[in-house]
């Protein structure tokens, strides 16, 4: 894998996996435990559960993060000039900060 796929691919884990405390939080959480984020990142890949990643998997895997990662683009840029100035990552930041603190308060009183 030449070196710009592979940073490539390590950013768009390392991507994902902070887009994993995202409204399927709630949605996957089992137990009384209060919502944490998605699953494991294994278990996500691992799709057929059998305790391994093939590599069908891992392009699977790899092709749902790189999504997620154009979707949070698209919703940063806000002014939708295909740029996101630090000014639109950082209001960006702040209303995903929000959502998951209301997430939270949401599942604190289902569960109070």
């Amino acid at each position: 894998m030449s070196q710009p796929i592979l940073k490539a691919s390590l950013l768009a884990v390392a991507f994902a996996a902070a887009a994993t405390l995202s409204a399927s939080a709630l949605a996957s959480h089992h137990g009384d435990k209060p919502p944490r984020g998605d699953r494991d990142m294994f278990e996500r890949v691992d799709s057929n559960d059998d305790g391994f990643i093939s590599k069908d998997e891992h392009a699977a895997g790899i092709a749902e993060m790189t999504a997620k990662m154009n979707e949070r683009f698209t919703d940063m840029d806000a002014n939708s000039d295909g740029k996101v100035s630090k000014d639109e990552a950082r209001e960006h930041h702040k209303a995903m900060r929000e959502e998951r603190r209301e997430r939270r308060e949401e599942w604190r009183d289902k569960h109070d």
